[in-house]
């Protein structure tokens, strides 16, 4: 199933976001994976305005960051996947961000709490059986 751009949007939002809380600047490694995650999303068809999504949504959230708003801007688009994905979706991003997580071989108090949070904001207690086989 394809998504809509603005959904595959706000994947882009929450993924940048993430690696950018836990990490810093992203590598060549996580632009790729998360390229690689998006294309998942969208079937393998990225429409001409969506090859540039990561690169415009680094701008967005710097953006945001420069006016105070990158965590208002998460929530929202947390909570606008939450409300257009099934529960199973979610889920999967869930397990995306742990993908993004495991980038660099170990996955950082940090960004535990980061998956932790989302998942409790959408109304799932990420396990530590998840973590266990993400090992």
């Amino acid at each position: 199933m394809q998504y809509s751009q603005e959904l595959v949007e706000d994947l882009a939002l929450v993924y940048l976001i993430f690696t950018g809380y836990t990490e810093g600047d992203l590598n060549a490694d996580e632009v790729e994976a998360m390229e690689n995650i998006l294309n998942v999303w969208t079937d393998g068809f990225m429409t001409e305005e969506m090859k540039d999504l990561i690169p415009y949504t680094q701008r967005k959230v710097a953006e945001a960051h420069r006016h105070g708003l990158a965590h208002r801007r998460l929530l929202d688009a947390l909570d606008s996947l939450h409300d257009r994905l099934h529960p199973s979706k979610l889920k999967i991003v869930l397990f995306d961000l742990l993908a993004l997580a495991k980038l660099d071989g170990v996955i950082e108090p940090r960004e535990r709490e980061f998956i932790d949070k989302v998942a409790s904001r959408w109304g799932f207690k990420f396990s530590e059986v998840a973590y266990q086989n993400a090992a």
